[in-house]
């Protein structure tokens, strides 16, 4: 059986063409999936801000709370109390706060 050169030229061609179009199929599978594995751990990021930030104001809330049951709803906390206060330190000074014998006391560790 005698098959033509240009014959043996086309399945070959056709064969390239359709490892090529597998191969480029499959990069771009790849990319979908790590582009979607992104947007995942970037919505999963936001969550977990979103809850560090919730949780803080559930802290701050709490420490007012506690302040003006030991204080009276009359005493003022200092402007910008809680800035740049990491959860570990809003907890500590609410344990502090509860600990304070006068309301002095309590705006003095809010200094410190």
């Amino acid at each position: 059986m005698f098959i033509p050169r240009r014959e043996l030229d086309s399945w070959a061609e056709d064969i390239r063409e359709s490892s090529y179009e597998e191969e480029h199929k499959a990069r771009c599978e790849a990319e979908r999936q790590r582009e979607e594995e992104r947007r995942g751990r970037e919505e999963a990021e936001r969550e977990r801000e979103e809850e560090r930030r919730l949780y803080r104001e559930r802290q701050k809330k709490l420490f007012v709370s506690i302040f003006n049951g030991r204080f009276g709803a009359d005493a003022v906390l200092p402007e910008n109390w809680a800035e740049n206060r990491s959860s570990d330190e809003l907890d500590a000074l609410t344990i502090k706060i509860s600990e304070c014998d006068n309301l002095q006391e309590a705006l003095a560790a809010l200094e410190k």
